[in-house]
């Protein structure tokens, strides 16, 4: 590792000091956020679900497709957690994550630049980045992925500066790019890219056949030993279907949706809250475009070939989910190094720092960026209340509320038409005790509406109850809830102002 790594154990190197200023600085921030921030239904569906990692359940099945991220929410039910400190747990354990994601990158950075000023205001730029911000310490597989990614981006770019006649990769990147890929298979948009930009890097080093091996093995081969495996595992019934051709039919689903409006909404929000960031990457482009023979640099040079990398697995992934976005954006935002590289002065900085501070806040309502998560925390401890009364009860809300109570775990999602048939069957089949009517659940209507009123008394708002336990709770005074469908959405985003 020390030979892999030297970074990380040289003291005396300035890149260290960046690694651990860059992480000081945003890891308050990001445990902040993790505490405090709005709390997304997907979030509480991945913690809920890490529960059944190890059965073989239908349930259990989608798990394996994102095994290393499973595993690590996985560790917290090792722990005797109450439902709410599960989730901060959790959360708390993605915000450190995403500071090591961060500090990795702006080491990259300072490498490029040689420079503190450069790296910190790129750690500025990317902290005042609204989809960046608000969505990178989710609990999201993209989380983990993006972490083993930029281990390898991080000794890629060492090794080419340290040793640059030595080999392309090394062992330990072939693992890396299995960790990532097994953290969640969209990792591949984004490990295309920094394969292929290892190999620009490169190319003078290289010949075109040990280029053209280095792609096939370091991107290829990898996808097919694990999909090989999970083939096999399914073969010998050990699993009941290929995990990874669940992902597959999902992904082809959600094509149809591709040239729709809403599918782009969350790019096109971006482009209007944190414009001018676009357009110091804009410039920093055309500063590329236009600098003088003497400025060129192979290494800082080949960064634009992963910008436009980065920007096309941007366009051609069919899900323009932010979480997706939010780790593209710092390989999209490269040329701005050649904005930061022209402008050094002192009140160029300054300048700088002001727009991309006031640009957000003047396109947006301010208290909408930073939604709080009291009113859903609330929700859940007064739900638990429910369940002391019904010890051995289970629920179904398609989100996980109550990641440590029993559930059925059967997902509801949109353009699924396989799971919503899948739920539907298993919903009356294996009634719950409860039923909390969420958003998601509201994807399974009319049908679910219907079983509700058959088999269900409306306790309060959107809490469902099995008949058979109506005279348990009958004189039962209400909880202190209103409504649970409005707490536990998509998300919230951010309303503008114009």
């Amino acid at each position: 590792m020390k030979n892999y790594f030297p970074l990380f154990f040289n003291n005396k190197s300035p890149a260290l000091i960046v690694f651990c200023c860059s992480f000081i600085l945003s890891f308050p921030v990001f445990i902040y956020l993790s505490l405090n921030y709005y709390i997304s239904h997907s979030e509480l569906w991945a913690i809920a679900s890490a529960r059944l990692l190890g059965e073989t359940s239908g349930e259990a099945l989608v798990l394996y497709y994102k095994l290393i991220f499973y595993s690590f929410l996985k560790i917290f039910y090792g722990f005797e957690l109450g439902n709410i400190h599960h989730i901060k747990f959790s959360r708390l354990f993605f915000g450190f994550l995403a500071s090591l994601n961060l500090s990795l990158f702006i080491t990259n950075i300072f490498w490029l630049t040689k420079s503190f000023r450069s790296s910190f205001l790129y750690l500025f730029f990317l902290m005042t980045a609204q989809i960046y911000i608000c969505h990178v310490f989710r609990v999201r597989a993209d989380v983990v992925s993006t972490f083993f990614i930029l281990l390898l981006y991080t000794r890629i770019n060492y090794n080419y500066l340290h040793n640059s006649q030595g080999r392309l990769f090394k062992p330990l990147d072939f693992f890396l790019f299995i960790f990532a890929f097994l953290s969640t298979p969209k990792s591949i948009f984004l490990l295309t890219a920094v394969i292929v930009y290892s190999l620009f890097l490169n190319i003078k080093n290289q010949s075109r056949t040990e280029l053209l091996l280095s792609l096939l093995i370091h991107l290829f081969f990898p996808v097919g030993i694990i999909l090989t495996t999970f083939s096999l595992l399914n073969s010998a019934q050990i699993l009941l279907a290929n995990p990874y051709s669940l992902a597959l039919q999902y992904q082809i689903n959600t094509m149809s949706d591709f040239f729709s409006s809403g599918n782009w909404s969350h790019i096109l929000l971006s482009l209007k809250i944190n414009f001018m960031h676009y357009v110091f990457i804009i410039w920093g482009l055309l500063i590329y475009l236009w600098r003088p023979q003497s400025e060129k640099n192979h290494f800082k040079d080949t960064q634009v070939i992963l910008t436009l990398l980065a920007l096309l697995m941007t366009l051609i992934q069919t899900e323009k989910w932010p979480y997706f976005l939010a780790s593209m954006l710092p390989f999209m935002g490269l040329p701005l190094i050649f904005f930061l590289d022209r402008y050094k002065k002192p009140f160029q900085s300054i300048i700088f720092s002001l727009v991309i501070i006031i640009t957000p806040l003047l396109m947006t309502i301010p208290q909408t960026l930073f939604p709080h998560n009291r009113e859903q925390l609330k929700a859940i401890s007064e739900l638990e209340k429910l369940f002391k009364l019904l010890p051995e009860g289970n629920y179904f809300d398609s989100v996980g509320i109550l990641p440590r109570y029993p559930s059925g775990l059967w997902f509801l999602g949109p353009s699924d038409p396989q799971s919503r048939a899948y739920t539907l069957e298993h919903l009356k089949n294996n009634s719950p005790d409860f039923i909390f009517y969420t958003t998601k659940v509201n994807l399974g209507a009319p049908e679910i509406i219907s079983f509700l009123y058959e088999n269900y008394f409306q306790k309060q708002g959107d809490i469902w109850i099995l008949n058979k336990h109506k005279d348990l709770f009958k004189d039962v005074p209400n909880i202190d809830l209103i409504n649970i469908e409005p707490l536990f959405i998509y998300d919230f985003l951010p309303a503008t102002r114009f």
